[in-house]
């Protein structure tokens, strides 16, 4: 996978775009600016998470497929699946909480 620079004139049509996007959504949604931030915080996170994945996805699939099948699959499921569920559950809290989860 190549590196790419994001250029300046890039990131200034992002922030535009978020600007547009998070006006239309006060201004359709009846929504008061702390009910939709939560709604927007979370489209950015699944944004950074599907560009993390895509960054990794090949390294995934490849251990994945040398893996299948086999108990070292099993073992590393279940390792993946606790600690993606204490961070979840980690990340819900400092959500709900408002504070640091430290």
């Amino acid at each position: 996978m190549t590196n790419k620079q994001i250029t300046n004139k890039q990131i200034k049509n992002l922030q535009d775009r978020l600007w547009e996007g998070a006006d239309q959504l006060r201004a359709n949604s009846g929504l008061k600016l702390s009910e939709y931030a939560i709604l927007i915080l979370g489209l950015i996170f699944l944004r950074f998470a599907e560009s993390k994945y895509a960054k990794f996805e090949a390294e995934i699939k490849a251990d994945y497929e040398k893996n299948k099948g086999s108990r070292a699959e099993l073992t590393a499921l279940n390792a993946e699946a606790h600690e993606i569920e204490k961070k979840i559950s980690d990340n819900l809290r400092l959500i709900a909480g408002g504070g640091s989860n430290e």
